[in-house]
């Protein structure tokens, strides 16, 4: 199949890589930032650029891999394209739907939603993380989107486009916040005199065994230390040595957050 990509950024070139890995070309790339489309082709190859008003070539389909705030932008624009000649379309998004394509329904086009479940901090993780990946699937033709996801390698499962924004924010804690809570862990170990760097070599394998209980038991019974036995004196004594640090927000997070817990 032959694709035109719009967007260069890490997900756009993760997605290019491993289509084209498995011989499939593409013929086109639309890419304003310039520093995304040398390093796209620092891991892809030189592909055509085009405007989004050009003449487009004839393809299969189009990946749409840029921020949420410009999909609805480029949909606009790509209907008034006259020489839009594709079968399919489709976005990265997690939190919008194929619905943001509306204003192009008129078009023998089909209309998904193909967001990989996935963290991709950076180009290389990117690729490498991709086809180990669960991929939220929404749009017209689930056994096209199927193949997609095949071709890249990973695995997919059906979403409705109303249960979207929730299955992102859902994604957003874990892949966003998470990495918060970390950070608010380093900066308290900072003042026991535990550096970021040592940090990681002793507490990767709290982490580890907290992912792990989480994987083996459930969410519900990985709970453990003084949280899971209730002890409230020393919770008590954990705050009041959160607020000598003199800083609001780890203090209200993680007052907030044992709050919620004791629920």
């Amino acid at each position: 199949m032959k694709f035109i990509l719009i967007g260069c950024g890490k997900v756009g070139t993760a997605f290019t890589y491993h289509l084209e890995k498995n011989d499939h070309q593409c013929v086109g790339v639309i890419e304003n930032n310039l520093l995304n489309y040398e390093l796209f082709s620092k891991n892809i190859r030189k592909i055509k650029q085009n405007r989004i008003d050009d003449k487009l070539p004839k393809t299969d389909f189009i990946i749409i891999a840029v921020n949420d705030d410009e999909i609805g932008n480029i949909a606009n624009k790509l209907c008034k394209n006259k020489s839009l000649n594709t079968k399919h379309i489709f976005h990265t998004s997690g939190f919008l739907s194929s619905n943001i394509f509306r204003s192009i329904k008129s078009r023998k086009v089909e209309f998904h939603s193909i967001h990989p479940l996935i963290s991709m901090p950076n180009v290389k993780s990117a690729i490498e993380n991709l086809p180990k990946a669960y991929f939220a699937i929404e749009g017209e033709n689930n056994q096209w989107m199927n193949e997609i996801v095949e071709i890249i390698g990973g695995k997919s499962f059906k979403i409705s486009g109303k249960e979207k924004p929730y299955y992102h924010v859902s994604a957003v804690i874990i892949g966003n916040l998470l990495v918060g809570l970390l950070k608010m862990s380093t900066v308290v170990a900072d003042r026991g005199n535990i550096s970021e760097m040592d940090y990681m070599k002793y507490f990767s394998p709290l982490i580890q065994s907290v992912l792990e209980n989480v994987k083996t038991n459930g969410i519900d019974l990985a709970l453990s230390g003084p949280i899971q036995r209730n002890d409230k004196k020393l919770i008590e004594k954990q705050i009041e040595l959160l607020k000598n640090m003199n800083n609001e927000n780890i203090l209200e997070i993680y007052r907030e957050l044992v709050k919620y817990l004791q629920k």
